[in-house]
């Protein structure tokens, strides 16, 4: 089984506060790498082990479905 993302540029749309959704991000050597994050409008983004990633930047999101 397989599913497509749609991965959304945050610089035009931002996910839903406190939902959890798959981001894209790079260091600051430029190198890119993805995880699990919700972004809380005062904090920024957080990381799924609940660490804020601020040694990073979020360029992009997406919302997987799941199993239909």
């Amino acid at each position: 089984m397989t599913e497509s993302l749609q991965w959304h540029p945050v610089s035009e749309r931002m996910p839903d506060a406190d939902e959890t959704v798959l981001v894209w991000y790079v260091d600051q050597d430029g190198a890119g790498d993805w995880c699990t994050a919700w972004h809380c409008g005062d904090c920024g983004w957080i990381d799924g082990t609940g660490l804020p990633m601020t040694r990073v930047t979020v360029t992009h999101w997406a919302q997987p479905k799941g199993p239909q």
